[in-house]
């Protein structure tokens, strides 16, 4: 982490009057050009994370370095960060340019210089031809394009981002997710994006960290924390179903003598109909067609557990609830997990 362009180190911050951390002794680091996104449940810090970065949050312990110069106690405006708010935090009095061109005002560059940079970020986030149009006027996604303009304005050594995609529609959002990825990656912008969609964060980051109660409980690449999560925590949170303990689902394992909580990869688990050769073990409790897949949950006959499975709909189409079946769980598909 020493030679990570922005640094966390040791950073508590708490809230007045209360009885725990809101972020609790916290380090990470993050490299010229990442892009992490960090996710974790309603209430576990991200913001307050977010907004101690921005220095808009007091801490009460710890560093936060950039380049390797100690920005803890420098005033927000001067950190070489910016924010942009989940609110987007426009101003409906002022165009779009006006907008824009605020944090350049602040700093008092000159009105040329702030006329160039402006019509530049309107043609780097698709607004060309809009500085003169009001806030009311524009959609939500083009709203969001000019709050993402005005962060970049002055040109920070890190992009904070707090929740930027949450007031979309889907189809908009995974739109916007595509530009801001090539965006961000076409000029090496190193941003921390904090999410409660887990499917944003996958889209978006080199890195993960997944946050509870203050503290990182997992870190890693996208994929890495998929496949093989820390915890049962991060397994459930990231969006695995199949978390229980092995004697659980021992019988329909093969070669395996695991303990303990284990993660069951949908993929590993095989369904089909029960026979003569493949007596019946399961029974389907539900069978959704999602439009590329069907998604399964069958309950073990020998107790409660169920098990989630994905089918190739063309080949499992005749799948219905109370239908018996057999399940089989390629091994190389499970993963113990710590308690």
């Amino acid at each position: 982490m020493h030679d990570a362009l922005l640094q966390v180190k040791e950073l508590t911050v708490r809230h007045r009057g209360a009885a725990k951390p809101a972020i609790d002794a916290m380090s990470f680091g993050v490299n010229a050009g990442e892009i992490i996104s960090i996710v974790g449940e309603s209430g576990c810090g991200k913001t307050t994370l977010l907004r101690a970065l921005a220095g808009l949050e007091s801490s009460e312990s710890g560093h936060v370095l950039l380049g390797g110069a100690d920005i803890t106690a420098v005033a927000p405006q001067s950190r070489g960060l910016a924010m942009m708010f989940q609110d987007l935090a426009l101003f409906p009095h002022r165009d779009v340019a006006d907008n824009i061109a605020f944090g350049l005002r602040m700093r008092h560059i000159d009105r040329a210089e702030r006329q160039h940079r402006v019509e530049g970020l309107l043609d780097l986030v698709r607004l060309e031809g809009f500085g003169k149009r009001s806030i009311s006027t524009l959609s939500g996604g083009q709203r969001q394009r000019v709050a993402l303009a005005r962060a970049l304005a002055t040109e920070p050594k890190v992009l904070l981002l707090d929740e930027p995609l949450s007031a979309l529609d889907r189809g908009l959002r995974d739109d916007l997710l595509r530009e801001l990825r090539d965006l961000f990656r076409s000029r090496s912008l190193s941003v921390i994006h904090v999410t409660h969609d887990q499917g944003e964060a996958f889209a978006l980051a080199d890195r993960m960290l997944v946050m509870r109660s203050g503290a990182i409980v997992g870190s890693g690449a996208p994929a890495d924390l998929w496949h093989a999560p820390p915890s049962a925590f991060v397994a459930k949170f990231l969006g695995h179903r199949n978390v229980c303990e092995f004697d659980a689902v021992r019988s329909v394992v093969t070669d395996s003598e695991m303990r303990g909580t284990v993660l069951v990869l949908e993929r590993a688990v095989s369904v089909v109909a029960a026979s003569e050769a493949s007596p019946a073990n399961a029974v389907v409790s539900s069978a959704v067609f999602t439009g590329t897949h069907l998604s399964l949950c069958c309950r073990l006959e020998n107790g409660d557990t169920e098990l989630f499975a994905t089918a190739d709909p063309t080949g499992a189409g005749w799948l219905r609830p109370g239908d018996r079946v057999c399940l089989a769980v390629d091994r190389s598909g499970v993963r113990a997990l710590p308690s």
